[in-house]
């Protein structure tokens, strides 16, 4: 996915959340501690900065929200910030910024997520079998 066009991208952010939340053994800590959550959700709403403001944001976000979010913070810089060098750099993340960031498309009004697309397929895949085909 990673070469797709900016118009193909469709951002999953929640699953991007989901991943190191469970993985991490957190789910019951995100799912009972108000705090916790709250920061989890400082985290994702990255999707929604300027490209071009998201590493000043993911710094200040680092510092506010310190130690305990440390696993998580170093998860979604290695995959989605691209960790601090010591020559000052950014190495590339797994997911570049222009890959998941959904903020051009928020300010423009379009889609965000695929769910219509999926819901689409839901419903065509209902109505065929696997003996059927169209022609």
């Amino acid at each position: 996915m990673p070469t797709c066009t900016d118009e193909a991208t469709m951002l999953a952010s929640q699953n991007a959340n989901a991943t190191p939340v469970t993985s991490q053994g957190l789910q019951k800590k995100y799912e009972d501690v108000f705090d916790f959550a709250n920061g989890i959700h400082k985290i994702a709403a990255l999707t929604f900065i300027n490209p071009k403001d998201v590493v000043n944001a993911f710094a200040e976000l680092s510092i506010h929200l310190g130690d305990r979010f440390q696993s998580m913070l170093d998860y979604y810089e290695d995959n989605y910030i691209g960790w601090f060098r010591a020559n000052g750099s950014r190495a590339h993340p797994l997911f570049g910024i222009k890959y998941w960031n959904v903020y051009d498309r928020t300010k423009n009004s379009q889609m965000r997520t695929n769910n219509s697309t999926e819901a689409w397929n839901r419903r065509i895949s209902k109505h065929m079998t696997t003996d059927k085909k169209i022609s």
